[in-house]
C-alpha cells in the first residue's frame, strides 16, 4: 500500500478553525480520501 502526503496552504481564517476545532482537520482528510479514493 503506498502512502501520499499532501500539502497545502492555510488560509487565516483557516488556522483559526483549526485552533478553535482541531478535529476538522480529521474531517478534511475524510473529504481529501473521498475525492482521490
Amino acid at each position: 500500500m503506498a502512502y501520499y502526503v499532501v500539502l497545502s496552504t492555510l488560509t487565516d481564517e483557516g488556522r483559526e478553525t483549526i485552533k478553535k476545532h482541531p478535529e476538522r482537520i480529521l474531517e478534511v482528510n475524510r473529504e481529501i480520501e473521498e475525492k482521490l479514493g
